[in-house]
């Protein structure tokens, strides 16, 4: 069964900036890129990207961990004008990737 995290919960879900950020695949329109992951949690992210992708733009995100890859659907943020980097919130994850998404978060958290 797919997971639709909550973004608009009562508590942020805790971020995780990655020291090193990670290699991520982006599909948006029909169009394939590439990104670099700097900050993860259970429901988005922040990625980094040549190109700005219009707010509200539907796509998917493939984040490869050591469990298999990390597949979601996800909406785009209003991008920053000054930055490079844009957000993301996941719109829905199917059980297996959500799991591991929670194993990838806890094992950062830790290390």
């Amino acid at each position: 069964m797919a997971n639709f995290p909550n973004p608009h919960g009562q508590v942020r879900a805790p971020r995780v900036h990655l020291s090193h950020p990670k290699p991520v695949r982006l599909a948006v329109e029909g169009k394939r890129m590439q990104g670099m992951l700097l900050k993860v949690s259970l429901t988005g992210g922040l990625v980094e990207i040549g190109k700005p992708i219009g707010n509200g733009s539907f796509g998917e995100v493939v984040l490869d961990s050591a469990d298999g890859p990390i597949r979601g659907l996800v909406e785009f943020l209003r991008p920053d004008r000054k930055a490079t980097a844009q957000g993301f919130r996941f719109v829905a994850l199917e059980d297996e990737d959500h799991h591991r998404l929670s194993d990838l978060l806890r094992g950062m958290r830790t290390s």
